[in-house]
């Protein structure tokens, strides 16, 4: 009476030798996130001789006595064996009036555990966990969120079907049970990345001759009974199951952000060769010829002649400035500086654009901001290129 004590449960080796002999199946408590369909629920069934596992999800507990008769139905007609002793705990949706029924009818026996010992359905339990394993390991792999722990479930039971066992000696379950019975035709699709993106062909009734080809959606699983893939577009919450599918299996569709742009879109500048703006330039930015690219010295800028800078043969600031100021009406009290443009003139560099200042009336004084604004490096601008024909006889010649 003092020392009492549980008695160990060891280890349940593969005892049936004919599948479907015996049959452990037990319900998943309820998920805390429901789906957009209300499933709550799943229920497993697995083979004890080969470890294969078939997955039905439920809305509501109760939907036992329904599920039930169709796997039994399933597995009589698939592969032509009955189902003989059923194995589950002593769960209220197992033992129901209308399932001891279906039991009776059928000539099944159903054998439930002790209270309180759910070790002695360990092959369905421990199912369950790695069912769970593998869908944490899906979503969480793939950034998806919680709420598509449906389509991870039904995908990790099509994985495990086909992965090695060492119950089974490394051999797939589904290996196992071909060496057994003849497996009716299904449905057999290659196993791709869970959660990556998937490219859907739109059909040209789903699109206009101005849209896309495809839509960018991201991969959920397959359709255990059509042959297609499902893909998932989150933005119109569509579901398109189809086989023209372009699979990106390095990028997964929640892994980045979608509001962050590539390095190349963040290089381009809409302002880069605003033609416009070019009278804008002060006269800080040495024009350079076809000779060399001189900088000007700053502390020349405000005298009356032409700076080092300036080409001989152009006039200079101060020129157009006393020229225009002939022709302005007195009443204009304030003038900007204007550095002259020739298409020699160009800037390699954006540290050379400076803000434009009024020098010539202290008392008022203005600054304009010039523009982002730079010319790509080119030694002949101005020039016209070289072109010539490279014979007389050419059929359309380059002049």
């Amino acid at each position: 009476m003092a020392k009492s004590h549980r008695t160990s449960y060891p280890l349940s080796l593969n005892k049936s030798t004919k599948p479907f002999e015996l049959i452990h199946y037990d319900v998943w408590r309820p998920a805390p996130i429901t789906t957009q369909s209300w499933i709550r629920w799943f229920i497993t069934f697995v083979d004890d001789c080969t470890r294969m596992t078939w997955l039905y999800t439920m809305q509501h507990k109760s939907d036992v006595r329904n599920i039930l008769p169709i796997f039994y139905h399933m597995v009589h007609t698939q592969f032509s064996l009955p189902v003989k002793v059923i194995r589950s705990d002593n769960g209220g949706e197992y033992l129901n009036f209308e399932l001891l029924k279906f039991f009776q009818d059928n000539g099944i026996l159903h054998e439930t555990t002790c209270p309180g010992t759910p070790q002695q359905n360990g092959v369905a339990e421990r199912k369950n966990r790695h069912i769970l394993e593998t869908k944490r390991a899906l979503l969480i792999g793939a950034h998806i969120p919680q709420h598509y722990w449906v389509e991870a479930v039904t995908y990790a039971v099509y994985l495990m079907n086909r992965m090695p066992s060492e119950v089974l000696s490394f051999r797939t379950p589904l290996q196992t049970l071909t060496q057994h019975v003849q497996i009716p035709s299904f449905l057999y699709l290659e196993p791709r990345v869970f959660g990556c993106v998937a490219y859907v062909h739109l059909q040209k009734s789903q699109r206009t001759k101005l849209d896309p080809c495809v839509v960018r959606c991201v991969f959920l699983g397959f359709n255990p009974h059509q042959k297609g893939y499902h893909c998932y577009h989150p933005s119109t919450h569509h579901m398109y199951v189809s086989m023209d599918v372009t699979f990106s299996k390095t990028e997964y569709f929640f892994g980045l952000d979608q509001s962050t742009s590539s390095p190349q879109e963040e290089q381009l500048q809409p302002d880069a060769y605003n033609w416009i703006d070019l009278p804008q330039l002060s006269e800080q930015t040495s024009p350079r010829g076809e000779s060399g690219s001189q900088e000007s010295d700053p502390g020349e800028e405000e005298g009356s002649g032409s700076g080092e800078g300036m080409e001989s043969g152009e006039p200079s600031s101060q020129t157009i400035r006393s020229a225009r100021d002939k022709n302005m009406p007195e009443q204009q009290d304030r003038q900007i500086e204007v550095a002259p443009f020739s298409p020699q003139t160009h800037v390699q560099d954006r540290s050379d654009i400076h803000e434009v200042s009024n020098t010539t009336s202290p008392s008022s004084s203005i600054s304009l901001s010039a523009p982002n604004y730079s010319l790509p490096p080119r030694q002949n601008r101005g020039k016209p290129p070289d072109r010539y024909s490279p014979n007389d006889k050419a059929r359309y010649a380059i002049t």
